[in-house]
């Protein structure tokens, strides 16, 4: 299954992708959902090759997801792959400046099954594509809206 959407950001290329990359804030805000992570591997500087093992509720399970940095390309793009026991996953985040003060972000996810069940419930998401895709949306425009109102308040 894949899908993806765009939001433009009013603030400057660096600026966001410095956002994005900030990795230690997204494992906060993880922690604060209940997520729990735990790195696997040694680097000090964020970059291609970093990793974590996140254990989150999911369906009334317990689910665990290695995620890891394929791609970092200040200031352009970012990816991260997952693999599951039952899922495997790829998200590519683009950034494209639009002007001095503007950025677009591009995200695309690509979600593949490797198990037969994981299979139907991929297919039972395709029946609500609309509106996983509005939702994903909404949460990319709101992160831009966020990153943007962080710029003006440091800028």
């Amino acid at each position: 299954m894949k899908f993806g959407t765009r939001t433009d950001i009013e603030a400057p290329q660096g600026f966001v992708f410095a956002n994005l990359a900030d990795f230690a804030a997204w494992e906060r805000a993880g922690l604060r959902r209940g997520v729990e992570l735990e790195r696997t591997d040694r680097m000090r500087q964020p970059g291609q090759g970093m990793g974590w093992k996140a254990s989150f509720p999911f369906r009334g399970r317990r689910r665990t997801l290695a995620i890891r940095v394929e791609e970092m390309i200040e200031p352009r793009s970012l990816g991260l792959s997952g693999l599951g026991t039952s899922v495997d996953g790829r998200l590519q985040a683009d950034l494209i400046p639009m002007g001095p003060r503007r950025t677009r972000l591009t995200v695309h996810i690509e979600v593949k099954p490797r198990t037969l069940a994981a299979r139907l419930y991929l297919q039972t998401l395709r029946l609500g594509r609309k509106r996983l895709e509005a939702k994903f949306a909404e949460r990319v425009t709101r992160i831009g809206l966020e990153i943007g109102e962080r710029f003006r308040r440091e800028g």
